[in-house]
């Protein structure tokens, strides 16, 4: 495999400080909203991209598109491809604690090293390029920069926002899936789901079969029509790809069931869910459809038992993760109306006998009032917070007015807290030690609260651990 020359005298790049200042220097979506619909174009990453001989055309790729369930299921596409010793990359989005995480080799991260190394090299090509790419942008090429260099056989590609205009819908896939379609990023994507499914299903190529698990007549059909425009075969779930569940993993939360996938080519061994939640199943059964396409397609060997195992050994974070215990905590990335519902779910299946206790936060660009109205009811009390390291967060205050709007079913037991540390304190004193705490409505709120509580540092004391003791004390304090 060609490998791009590595440079051997960067110029601005030599820390891992300097990387992630370079990086954070880019414009970044993730920050802040697009100014306008047609932000988003192609022709940027296609400059850069061929600057850097263009890498992307040398790896086969598996590209992974939808509202929800994308992360997921890509995760366990390259995690049984993995199983199946093909070297694999991943690129996924957003990172919980370093953007390193973004970019991994058979499931490991790339090193610093590594990853000092990559920037510096694409650092010094742009100071002779006119070209000035996003965050996001830079990232995918240094994903295939990363992959390259790492002889990678197959590349899983998750879409960052949409699928036709995005910046990993410049790779040469052999394989391309749409888990779902539902309400997100509305302004940039459309305010129906046919227009959405439109924007998803962008990454069909011709010729390039398609695997999807997307519902409803108008998106459906969308994707169907896309397909055939383009004569890329498509497998749909419940048509072509058979799910059954047939019994759960044994574990302290009941929800991984084991499954068996077949398809219109192959029926598989049953699969242990690696990720709770009985969403899960709609992945992971679409993860098996894609492995099976890439199997047949025979540009690498995929063994169907061993990919099996792969997908049981995957560990992914903000996936229904329990981070805590006494209470139970639970931190989950759901961000749109849809995967909420899911929260909501598996909460209902888990085995907690003391008070259920939201934390939730969201983003200015995500209708948080259809999230609240999912939540509503379903716990005992819900605490009002907003995240901190990134901007785009909605305030506490304007969280308790739309949860106030919903009317008779907003009335419920809530309170507000400036910070996920004071909100957690709170949330733990409320469930008690046989409660569950669930944290969600933000991938941002979920991953701080996480960092917070796995980060004691030598005294083993974080900075959510604090607040809890402060809180608990205060509490049983004599008045």
């Amino acid at each position: 495999m060609t490998t791009t020359p590595r440079s051997h005298s960067p110029r601005k790049v030599r820390t891992a400080d300097e990387a992630r200042a370079f990086l954070l220097d880019r414009i970044d979506y993730e920050r802040r909203p697009a100014p306008v619909p047609d932000a988003f174009k192609l022709d940027t990453i296609r400059r850069l991209l061929a600057a850097l001989g263009n890498p992307q055309d040398r790896i086969p790729a598996v590209h992974v598109a939808g509202t929800k369930g994308k992360g997921s299921t890509s995760a366990m596409i390259a995690a049984g491809l993995v199983g199946s010793d093909v070297r694999t990359g991943l690129f996924t989005s957003p990172h919980v604690d370093r953007v390193e995480e973004r970019l991994r080799v058979d499931g490991l991260e790339a090193t610093e090293e590594a990853f000092v190394a990559v920037v510096a090299r694409l650092a010094d090509l742009l100071e002779g390029l006119d070209l000035r790419p996003t965050f996001f942008e830079t990232l995918t090429a240094l994903a295939w920069m990363h992959f390259e260099e790492q002889q990678v056989e197959v590349a899983v590609m998750e879409v960052g926002m949409g699928g036709r205009l995005d910046s990993t819908n410049v790779c040469r896939p052999i394989v391309t899936v749409v888990t779902n379609v539902s309400r997100d990023h509305e302004r940039l994507l459309g305010d129906t789901l046919g227009a959405i499914a439109r924007e998803k299903a962008g990454i069909v190529k011709p010729g390039v079969p398609c695997v999807t698990g997307v519902s409803g007549n108008e998106p459906s059909e969308v994707v169907r029509d896309t397909c055939r425009r383009n004569g890329a075969p498509l497998w749909e779930l419940d048509r072509d790809v058979g799910v059954t569940v047939i019994g759960d993993v044994p574990d302290p939360v009941p929800s991984r069931p084991r499954i068996q996938v077949a398809t219109p080519t192959a029926e598989w061994p049953a699969l242990g869910l690696p990720l709770d939640g009985r969403h899960q199943v709609t992945n992971a059964a679409l993860a098996v459809g894609a492995l099976e396409l890439v199997r047949t397609n025979g540009v690498v060997a995929v063994d169907p038992e061993r990919s099996v195992r792969g997908i049981e050994r995957l560990e992914w974070p903000l996936r229904f993760e329990i981070v805590g215990e006494r209470p139970a905590i639970v931190c989950d990335a759901a961000h749109n109306e849809a995967s909420v519902a899911a929260v909501v779910s598996t909460v209902r299946d888990f085995p907690a006998p003391g008070p259920r206790v939201l934390v939730f936060a969201s983003s200015t660009d995500k209708d948080h009032a259809a999230m609240l109205a999912e939540v509503v009811g379903r716990f005992d009390h819900v605490v009002l917070t907003r995240f901190v390291e990134n901007p785009r967060a909605v305030t506490p205050t304007e969280l308790a007015s739309s949860l106030s709007a919903l009317g008779p079913a907003g009335h419920q037991s809530f309170e507000c807290a400036e910070t996920p540390a004071e909100a957690l304190a709170a949330a733990t004193c409320k469930a008690g030690d046989a409660g569950l705490v669930c944290v969600t409505g933000s991938f941002f709120l979920a991953a701080e609260c996480r960092r917070m509580l796995s980060a004691g540092g030598p005294s083993g004391r974080s900075e959510a651990s604090v607040a809890i003791s402060s809180r608990r004390s205060a509490a049983d304090s004599p008045s």
